[in-house]
């Protein structure tokens, strides 16, 4: 095997691209021969597939339509006053009234089927006197009603209408709707429609669908509907194939064998009723077209083998010729004894091998070496002997009369390193880096250098040939423009620190970078994404960032918002606002002192509230704060953003709170109405003033604290009444009333009655409110 594949090898090139384009032209056609015969066979099963879907979902549109309208009926049936009326009566000629809700009951059957074009009988059932109304047979009792056992059984889920199957009963050959009817929480009677059950299969029958058989199977495995009439209400065995996929979950395409013939069924499962509709599709016809289709596209692929053979071998010398041309470039030496791609293959690695290698070198020797003798530099580790000849070895020097140097400082740090991971951050730097020098290179008064000493940090030396009063307005220029830029491009901000002028920056570099530093610590008292000179900082020597009133009034608006007065922190907040101007006349210096102030703010609702400010606000709010451009401007974004998101948020807060402790009290409530439920009780666990908890519970719930202990006493001494035989002084101690007249009067007044009438009107099936008890 060895041996064979180095004889492969040895093999020329010539002759390779010829079995190249030999075999190229043949593998794909043979592939595309059998992934489209593939493809063709699945396609017919999928459109097969597709087909007995549309037919099942037509037919279960249908039949849930049907099954619809005849539930509707049912309901429409149960709830109607005249029907509920003669169920609570009762069917009898005597007295009047019975007979009158009898002659009426009649009457209004007989409308509800005439409302509807499908034929249905209906039959009402007398729990309470065992009496039975069809309109199929007239009056019975329910001992000889045909379905006694489905009244004896039937226990309905949730008041819901039932439908059940043919032959779910002895003798039963119709679909039946069963709903119960309930009047004030209690059973009065059934209601059953009866559907017979040749309605659907006649619908079945009159669909066109070839050899497709379609069958309808509930989820107690009995058919509902077949295309043979003897198999509707049969239950499929366990072992049935088609039992195991009426009880899969959703709808399949699965391959049956029943009775020795192959079938491909297709299910849907209906969310309305959980039964299972299947479509069987004989396998023998599927096999018949797909070998057509499969015979038809061997044939295209063998035709297509030997068309583009034909091609490969006429067409592959012109493949070659641009290889023969290009080794007749090559130096001798690298043809000798190599096979042609051979040689190109490895003249061409050693190029590039040989390129890359310069420039790695070259850039590690000026971007590296540069950057870390910029960084010794700025610390002061090469001494005053060697710097120059450190400029002239590493082509540092920069010409020019007069110098400064500049910081080139990211505003947000820790946004940026978030933003960014390490690879990316070199990256943006490196690309920063670029924009401050093609910003430099346009102005040709200044010569430069630029180095990254740090993360987040460019170092600018910046040379002007002639010094003059404009040299630092030109300065300062330069630096917005950058500033602008940077903004513009990368989405974030820089603030740029520019030491005094000097004549020689390499000697005195180190001072220099301490001192742009330091100005840079400025940068909240001057603002973000500013400029900042040594004239800077000294101009704010005359201002009194601790002026005594200001610091009063912030310290007032903590203080409400600690006590959750968002209203009254508002409005301390802007007088504080009208009396600082006064002592800072920049606008930009005030917006950097107000972020000292929104750090405290921010620190309050971190410690007390426990969120960020980018958790309640959309923006950044330091961002929105120097984006102002006068006093009115700040004033109406703390008025209409600031103040009301933190409002917001401290009434969800409180929201919540009241919430969860009127919840407490509900429970407790519950679970101790036998013992003291005062409000001062309850106040006194849970932590808090009964004022406090009053005013929440009301807010909350819509009633008072005591009414509602009253009402939730009342509802349980109706419980006891009705379902036990504790005595009325018992039920009195039990609910804590010091006496059995005190419970009796309060009894009386909420339900308009004694307790023991109460009682005795239930009992003997005359009070309507003890019905509706749960």
């Amino acid at each position: 095997m060895i041996k064979k594949l180095a004889r492969i090898k040895k093999i020329t090139f010539k002759k390779k691209i010829l079995i190249y384009c030999l075999f190229l032209s043949i593998i794909p056609v043979t592939l595309l021969g059998m992934i489209s015969s593939y493809t063709a066979v699945k396609s017919i099963q999928s459109e097969v597939d597709t087909n007995n879907r549309i037919i099942l979902k037509q037919i279960e549109y249908q039949l849930n339509a049907f099954l619809a309208e005849l539930k509707t009926l049912s309901l429409q049936v149960s709830e109607d006053l005249i029907i509920q009326n003669s169920l609570l009566l009762g069917i009898s000629t005597t007295p009047k009234e019975s007979f009158e809700a009898t002659m009426n009951m009649m009457s209004t059957v007989s409308k509800y089927r005439s409302v509807t074009k499908i034929p249905f009988g209906v039959t009402l059932v007398y729990t309470d006197y065992d009496q039975i109304y069809s309109t199929i047979k007239g009056l019975s009792s329910i001992s000889n009603f045909n379905y006694r056992q489905l009244i004896q059984t039937y226990n309905p889920k949730y008041f819901g209408v039932s439908v059940i199957t043919p032959n779910t009963y002895l003798n039963q050959n119709e679909l039946l709707i069963v709903k119960q009817v309930s009047v004030d929480y209690s059973t009065a009677g059934i209601v059953i429609l009866h559907v017979d059950i040749k309605r659907m299969y006649e619908y079945l029958q009159s669909i066109e669908m070839g050899n497709i058989q379609v069958l309808i199977v509930d989820d107690q495995g009995k058919i509902v509907l077949s295309p043979r009439a003897e198999e509707i209400g049969a239950r499929l065995t366990l072992e049935s194939p088609i039992y195991s996929v009426s009880k899969e979950k959703a709808g399949i395409s699965k391959q049956l064998v029943i009775a020795n013939e192959k079938y491909n069924a297709t299910t849907i499962k209906s969310t309305y009723n959980n039964w299972t509709y299947i479509a069987m599709t004989p396998m023998r016809e599927l096999t018949n077209k797909a070998n057509d289709i499969r015979n038809w596209t061997w044939g295209m692929a063998a035709f297509l083998v030997i068309f583009w053979g034909c091609i490969s071998f006429l067409s592959y010398r012109s493949l070659y010729m641009p290889i023969y041309r290009i080794m007749q470039k090559l130096p001798r030496v690298m043809k000798a004894g190599t096979d042609d791609v051979q040689a190109i293959h490895s003249y061409m690695d050693d190029v590039v091998e040989k390129n890359n290698y310069l420039k790695d070198q070259l850039q590690q020797e000026q971007q590296q070496v540069r950057e870390h003798v910029m960084k010794k530099l700025i610390h002061g580790e090469i001494s005053a002997a060697s710097i120059q000849g450190k400029l002239q070895q590493y082509n540092l020097v920069i010409e020019g009369k007069s110098f400064y140097i500049c910081v080139v400082d990211v505003d947000q740090v820790n946004a940026f390193k978030q933003r960014y991971l390490n690879n990316d951050r070199n990256l943006i730097m490196y690309a920063l880096n670029k924009v401050i020098q093609e910003l430099c290179d346009e102005n040709d008064q200044i010569h430069y250098i630029t180095s990254n000493v740090q993360i987040c940090q460019v170092l600018l030396i910046l040379g002007l040939q002639d010094s003059s009063d404009d040299s630092e307005q030109l300065i300062r220029q330069l630096c917005g423009l950058i500033r602008y830029k940077i903004q513009e491009i990368f989405q974030f901000t820089v603030s740029i620190a520019v030491s005094r002028e000097t004549n020689d920056p390499y000697y005195q570099i180190n001072d220099l970078y301490e001192q742009t530093l330091q100005l840079l610590g400025y940068r909240h008292l001057i603002g973000v994404n500013s400029t900042i000179s040594c004239q800077d900082v000294e101009a704010l020597s005359v201002i009194d960032l601790r002026d005594r009133n200001s610091a009063k009034w912030h310290k007032m608006t903590i203080s409400c918002l600690m006590e959750g007065n968002v209203n009254e922190a508002e409005e301390m907040y802007m007088s504080m606002l009208d009396i600082l101007p006064l002592h800072v006349p920049d606008f930009k210096m005030f917006q950097g002192i107000l972020t000292y102030s929104l750090d405290d703010i921010g620190q309050f609702m971190y410690e007390r509230m426990g969120c960020t400010f980018d958790e309640v606000f959309e923006n950044d709010v330091y961002q929105d704060i120097f984006a102002t451009t006068s006093l009115d401007e700040m004033k109406e974004w703390f008025s209409i953003v600031f103040f009301p998101a933190i409002r917001k948020k401290i009434e969800h807060m409180e929201l919540i709170s009241d919430r969860k402790t009127v919840d407490r009290t509900i429970e407790y409530i519950h679970n101790h109405y036998e013992s003291d439920l005062s409000l001062q009780a309850i106040a006194s666990e849970l932590g808090m003033s009964t004022s406090q908890l009053s005013k929440v519970f009301k807010k909350q719930e819509n009633i008072n604290f005591v009414d509602y202990v009253i009402n939730f006493k009342m509802n349980k001494a109706k419980e006891w009444l009705v379902y036990t035989d504790l005595s009325i002084k018992e039920i009195s101690d039990k609910l804590q009333y010091t006496t059995t007249q005190n419970f009796t009067r309060v009894f009386k007044q909420i339900t308009g009655i004694p307790p023991g009438k109460y009682r005795s009107d239930y009992r003997s099936g005359k009070s309507d409110e003890a019905e509706r008890l749960e």
